[in-house]
């Protein structure tokens, strides 16, 4: 399996743990960081995501985050179609990076993770999308 993780699922850590549902977010991603250290899932990188990655101003979160993308099995690099399926997503309300992630995600990935509700919302109304989109608490906690 080959999954794909936003910058907001990667920073999750680094958010405020007191709250419930962020604490049982970095909890899951840890789970799934776990899988793919122990190479049970492959983790798929993007030059969106190194864009993301480079512009966050915490140097410690930044290395942090380097760090995790070193795990990756492959790199997407943004092509003419990823760009056209991202653009339908834009016409589709979502915006312009998570439309690049998506698109990125929907070439290569299995399933795609946010901790972005909204971002969770509009993806998940899309028809014909090639890949799945989940928060990670839907698929390390399931029953």
């Amino acid at each position: 399996m080959k999954i794909y993780l936003d910058v907001c699922c990667l920073c999750r850590p680094f958010d405020n743990q007191l709250i419930s549902k962020i604490r049982l977010e970095s909890e899951a991603i840890s789970l799934l960081l776990l899988l793919v250290e122990n190479k049970q899932i492959s983790l798929i990188n993007s030059e969106i995501v190194e864009f993301e990655v480079s512009k966050i101003s915490n140097p410690e979160k930044r290395f942090y985050v380097e760090l995790l993308l070193k795990k990756c099995q492959k790199r997407i690099i943004i092509n003419e179609k990823i760009i056209k399926r991202a653009l339908f997503f834009e016409s589709q309300n979502i915006k312009s990076l998570d439309s690049l992630h998506l698109a990125c995600a929907e070439d290569s990935a299995d399933i795609f993770f946010t901790v972005d509700k909204e971002l969770y919302e509009k993806a998940r109304k899309i028809k014909n999308l090639k890949t799945k989109i989940m928060n990670p608490i839907q698929f390390t906690f399931k029953e």
